[in-house]
């Protein structure tokens, strides 16, 4: 079976307090995998907050309205992945990644596992290995890892920006990666 992810923007997500009518719990197939965005790599999220604060994320939901909706979407058999990065928290090449902050705010979710949206370009390209290696050995069992890899990301190095900025990761902890969302 084909996967098939979108990108849910977390900032566009109409209030409600009910998990039923929210619109992240009526997404359905093709979907297969849904990419929450956008957790900033420096998360300050510590285990059992229950709260958006220091996360990146802008639901205008409570913790508790969102994990449910996560919760229906697992039901129909739809992966949710917490996005972490994007174009504007990676752009700074020295931004401190926080992987246990990561994971602990996808285990109290109850999502299914981290999808790195890394943007910074070839001249920075070990830092997406660097991730994934801190990353891996934190995520639970049955847990997934993926990552958003440039159109062009797996080409050679030519002075681009992005061509060729996920071959080092691919090399260096390919077998780390259960998927790659191609930009």
């Amino acid at each position: 079976m084909q996967k098939a992810a979108v990108y849910y923007e977390s900032w566009s997500a109409a209030w409600t307090d009910d998990p039923n009518k929210m619109n992240l719990s009526g997404i359905s197939y093709p979907t297969s995998i849904v990419n929450l965005s956008f957790v900033q790599p420096a998360c300050a999220y510590v285990a059992g907050q229950k709260s958006w604060q220091g996360t990146g994320l802008n639901f205008s939901q409570d913790f508790a309205v969102v994990y449910a909706a996560i919760q229906i979407l697992r039901k129909k058999g739809i992966k949710v992945m917490l996005s972490v990065g994007g174009g504007s928290y990676w752009s700074d090449p020295s931004v401190t990644f926080n992987p246990k902050n990561c994971v602990d705010l996808m285990v109290d979710l109850g999502a299914d596992g981290i999808d790195l949206d890394w943007e910074v370009g070839q001249q920075y390209d070990y830092q997406l290995t660097n991730a994934i290696a801190s990353l891996k050995p934190l995520m639970p069992k049955g847990t997934f890892i993926s990552f958003a890899g440039f159109s062009t990301g797996a080409y050679g190095k030519n002075g681009d920006t992005y061509q060729g900025m996920n071959i080092h990761a691919m090399t260096h902890q390919g077998g780390n990666v259960d998927w790659i969302n191609i930009m």
